[in-house]
Formats: structure tokens, sequence, C-alpha cells
């Protein structure tokens, strides 16, 4: 790992609803040595006026990244993929959808939608670390990711 990854602080949007994957995910980065910071919300309506800064959320930093859920309580993480990409200020923002969908329909529109990666989470809790740890591993240290 390079010493501006250390250097730089990365900003990550997670929109996610299940509170226990919430936990394991904070656990998880919490333990890496990566600047970083996470903000989460719980719905896909929250996530939209979190990236276009709209009330509460206009002191909010634009992400680097976006972990995107597909089940949402109110739209779907499909429709804030596809609003996220239709709009030219956040297009650049790499979106990966991990998601408890192993449905093949629900991968074919995440990539025809623009995601960067469509994973499905594991059932089981460790699995889902590691899972989370290649997430970081290489969208947070290897791949390079759009400025501000």
């Amino acid at each position: 790992m390079s010493k501006s990854a250390f250097l730089t602080s990365i900003t990550i949007l997670l929109v996610e609803d299940d509170p226990e994957d919430v936990y394991i995910l904070k656990k998880v980065l919490e333990r890496s040595r990566l600047r970083k910071t996470l903000y989460v919300v719980e719905t896909g309506e929250d996530a939209l006026r979190f990236l276009r800064r709209e009330s509460p959320f206009e002191a909010a930093p634009r992400p680097k990244i976006i972990l995107l859920d597909l089940r949402l309580p109110d739209i779907s993480g499909l429709e804030v993929l596809r609003q996220v990409k239709d709009d030219p200020l956040l297009r650049p923002i790499p979106v990966i959808v991990l998601t408890n969908s192993s449905n093949q329909k629900d991968l074919v529109e995440a990539y025809d939608e623009r995601a960067r990666a469509f994973i499905t989470k594991p059932a089981d809790r460790s699995d889902f670390e590691k899972v989370i740890e290649t997430i970081e591993a290489f969208w947070l240290t290897i791949a390079k990711l759009p400025t501000d």
C-alpha cells in the first residue's frame, strides 16, 4: 500500500437499511489503516438528498464511492443507481451494488444502469467481512477514484 493511500481521506456513502450489515461494515472498515469517513443513509430518498446536498444534507461531502443495497424501504437501489448515473455531476462516482439479491435480472439491470460491480452479500458473517475487506483492498487502495 502506498504512503499516499494513508494520507488521502476517502469518503464513502453506504446506502443500507439493515443495521446488522451496517455494523459489520463499520467494524471491518475501522480495522483498516486507511483514512476514511463513512456516511450511512437507510433509504434511497435520503441517498439522493445526500448526493444532491438537499435538506437535511446541505453540508454533505461528495463521496468517492457509493455502496448501494438494492432492497430499500422506499425507492429501490436500482432507481437510486439510475438517477445517480443520469446526473452529470454524480455520474463519475463509482457505485458498488452490495445486496442480498442473487437474482440475474437485478444483476443485469444494475450493470445496464452502469454499476461498477454487483456483489451478493454472503449469509455467513465471516464471509461477509472478507467481502468487505476485498472491496476495501481493491476500491479504496488499488483502484483510482475520480477526484472532486
